[in-house]
């Protein structure tokens, strides 16, 4: 698999509101920034022969005001998606496009950070495209352990960590949350997280699905050192990641992996 392109300017953005860094004005007031989520388009091969394109996101930690209600920025965006698809590539079938999710998509408009319940993100993105594979953020929740149960037996759902799964013939792997306190939801320890991802690496799947990240000190990019080594000592993978904000999305490693950053962007890849 291999990805062969990716444009430089978004085909669109879908306006959203955060809560401004420090939430509240010297009245008390709430702060609340407008911002616009991009939409990139790129080209990939090696998707097979039952899935026609990928949309792949990650740490969409805002918030749509409709009818009076507030709803997470990732709960409206999978129907704006599906209408941009019919306008602009009406030949998409969308019970062929497969979803990714790098995690993050909390958020709420009384504060900044904390942690929140996501199945509605992930189950909106199902009703509109063929299945849905991701992993968890460290501002995910997914309920107790009868609903989180529940949730991971829905029809066309995987939320992986530590696996890999097989979709469309496509070798799929995922490690939720990042490296800190294991006291604290969504964390792993550093040894824990590397062995694990070290293991995932040696089975060779075609995508590996992060929250966190590595860094790429070359081009200034943010994230864990100690995840670029590991991956640098693999063999070349393509990894989707969030967690840490790129300003450009795509970079190489040293041993030829590909590194997708989808922090607060959606990428849709169209097979080539």
């Amino acid at each position: 698999m291999k990805i062969l392109q990716l444009q430089d300017e978004p085909i669109e953005y879908l306006p959203y509101q955060v809560i401004q860094t420090g939430g509240r004005n010297e009245y008390g007031n709430r702060v609340v920034e407008e911002k616009r989520l991009p939409i990139l388009l790129g080209k990939f091969t090696g998707l097979g022969a039952d899935i026609d394109a990928l949309i792949a996101t990650s740490d969409l930690q805002g918030n749509i005001e409709e009818g009076g209600e507030t709803f997470l920025l990732g709960e409206k965006l999978p129907a704006f998606l599906s209408m941009l698809l019919e306008l602009e590539f009406p030949d998409l079938d969308r019970d062929r496009i497969g979803v990714l999710l790098c995690g993050d998509f909390y958020a709420n408009l009384e504060k900044r950070g904390g942690l929140g319940d996501v199945k509605k993100v992930w189950q909106a993105f199902k009703q509109h495209f063929k299945w849905v594979l991701g992993v968890a953020g460290n501002h995910d929740d997914f309920g107790d352990k009868a609903e989180l149960d529940a949730f991971k037996r829905e029809k066309g759902i995987h939320l992986l960590h530590g696996q890999i799964k097989k979709i469309d013939d496509l070798d799929l792997g995922g490690i939720g949350g990042i490296i800190g306190p294991t006291d604290k939801s969504q964390r792993l320890s550093e040894l824990d997280f590397l062995t694990m991802l070290k293991k995932l690496l040696l089975q060779h799947p075609d995508l590996l699905l992060l929250h966190q990240g590595p860094d790429v000190p070359t081009g200034a990019l943010a994230g864990h050192a100690g995840i670029r080594a590991t991956i640098e000592s693999s063999a070349p993978s393509i990894i989707f990641c969030g967690h840490e904000h790129w300003d450009r999305p795509l970079a190489q490693l040293k041993n030829g992996s590909a590194v997708l950053n989808l922090d607060g962007r959606v990428v849709l890849l169209i097979g080539a």
